[in-house]
């Protein structure tokens, strides 16, 4: 386990970083358990405390040191974009602030997962709503930085995130 003070998260976060975590809600001990993963949220670093998420109350702007200062999380950088390319990245990221979660298809990769199908995810999830994975997926392959390359990022769970050759852990 990896627990940061809000010291060190302001030393160590940089502009475009993404930060996984778990809850221990059913619905985030569900995530863990289908897709085997410790992880079950990631979100997206902007600056100045703040990251860009999507969690149940829609794509939001949040304070990240009251809630991940202390817990358990892993930080990864992308290995190889630019400043430059990261901001845009964020901005993509931003452009979705106010949109609602998406419930359907956080169901539907539940039982692509089960059922060992993890294809398309896009059958009765909607193109404008998110869960945490797919936003963030999505502001990283907007600017043509892809998480897993044989994943599209609707197709992202949390657990995904660390076995990328694109990311590096901090």
């Amino acid at each position: 386990m990896t627990k940061y003070t809000t010291d060190e998260l302001k030393s160590i976060l940089k502009k475009g970083d993404v930060i996984l975590t778990h809850g221990s809600s059913w619905i985030s001990r569900m995530i863990q358990k289908v897709t085997q993963s410790h992880w079950n949220h990631v979100v997206i670093y902007d600056e100045d405390g703040y990251v860009i998420e999507s969690n149940w109350g829609g794509v939001v702007r949040s304070h990240v040191y009251n809630y991940y200062a202390g817990k358990d999380i892993m930080i990864l950088r992308h290995k190889t974009a630019s400043k430059t390319k990261l901001r845009y990245v964020v901005e993509s990221a931003k452009y979705f602030i106010g949109r609602e979660y998406d419930y359907f298809q956080i169901i539907e990769l539940l039982w692509l997962y089960l059922t060992g199908r993890r294809g398309n995810s896009r059958q009765i999830s909607s193109k404008n709503k998110f869960i945490c994975s797919e936003l963030v997926g999505r502001a990283f392959h907007d600017n043509d930085l892809p998480v897993i390359a044989k994943y599209k990022y609707t197709e992202l769970s949390p657990g995904d995130w660390p076995n990328s050759k694109n990311f590096v852990k901090i």
